[in-house]
């Protein structure tokens, strides 16, 4: 079963976290959960099977996965080295009015973003 990740992220003034997960980190298994931020996952090494609610992705060196928010997610990590930000799309608002639509058409869904990026 997934939990909801509740975190607080970085701080008040840069609320982004960054993870460089390796075999020594307590979370390098993923288990199933979901957050309200969104997700960057780039693997340095090796091989992460990475499940998005029903889809599932095999990430190799080089690779890049968006997670949306309030997606379930999960990885399973073979001799893997990889790195994840998280952060609010609203955080991107303090660049100014003229991301504003298109943060607010990835909050809303009106834009889908491409989940898989491939090296």
């Amino acid at each position: 079963m997934a939990y909801n990740e509740l975190e607080v992220r970085g701080t008040h003034d840069f609320p982004v976290s960054f993870y460089h997960l390796t075999e020594s980190h307590p979370r390098y298994f993923m288990s199933a959960h979901w957050h309200s931020e969104i997700e960057f996952i780039r693997v340095l090494e090796g091989e992460l099977s990475v499940t998005l609610n029903d889809k599932n992705y095999t990430l190799k060196k080089g690779d890049f996965l968006f997670v949306n928010s309030e997606t379930v997610h999960m990885a399973t990590p073979a001799d893997c080295v990889y790195e994840c930000i998280v952060f609010h799309l609203e955080f991107l608002r303090l660049c100014g009015e003229c991301c504003r639509f298109f943060i607010e058409s990835i909050l809303n869904r009106d834009i889908v973003v491409n989940e898989f990026f491939p090296s």
